[in-house]
């Protein structure tokens, strides 16, 4: 059980390392999209999947892409009916969220690292038993 422990403590602590010496993820200003680039982005993400978007005047909207076009994009806003159109030329930053494959490869991770997690504790437990008795063989 001691030796769990020291793997659980060494994990934990190389975590903690790694988080605080990554840099920050925080953007400081959003830098501004061409249209284009905008355009390629809501392509690649495809109608009926989600984004967010900042309009240059601020306005932030969240919403699932409903319609492509040359020049905007149409969303459909959470619990609105309407449709709401976006030129390509307002939109100051996109975000399309993680993929669906990057998605799939987190929670396979995910799954993969529980089940080391059990096999080692299984092992550490069979290693806590004591040893079986040996009864001597009557003849």
């Amino acid at each position: 059980m001691k030796s769990l422990q020291v793997i659980l403590r060494r994990g934990i602590a190389l975590a903690l390392l790694v988080f605080l010496l990554t840099p920050s993820i925080a953007k400081a200003a959003p830098k501004p999209l061409t249209p284009e680039q905008v355009h390629a982005k809501v392509l690649k993400r495809g109608v009926g999947n989600w984004v967010w978007v900042q309009e240059d005047s601020g306005v932030v909207l969240v919403g699932r892409i409903v319609a492509v076009d040359g020049g905007s994009f149409a969303l459909q806003l959470h619990n609105d009916p309407e449709v709401t159109p976006i030129l390509y030329s307002e939109v100051v930053d996109l975000r399309t969220g993680p993929s669906q494959k990057a998605v799939w490869i987190t929670v396979a991770v995910g799954i993969t690292g529980a089940v080391i997690m059990a096999v080692v504790a299984h092992h550490e437990m069979n290693n806590m038993k004591p040893p079986a008795l040996q009864v001597p063989a009557m003849h």
